[in-house]
């Protein structure tokens, strides 16, 4: 395996950054992720399409 696929890739959140009910879109890799907060709790979801 070459040096980049034994890279892990970690996206580093501040809960305090990201109010409640509001979600932040980053890039990962070649796609983008939705980091929201709901309920305190935060989720990540892989952003499949953008309008």
């Amino acid at each position: 395996m070459t040096q980049e696929k034994l890279e892990q890739k970690a996206i580093t959140i501040d809960p305090k950054e990201i109010r409640e009910g509001a979600c932040q879109i980053r890039k990962w890799g070649e796609g983008k992720v939705s980091i929201c907060k709901e309920s305190g709790k935060i989720k990540i979801f892989e952003v499949e399409k953008e309008e």
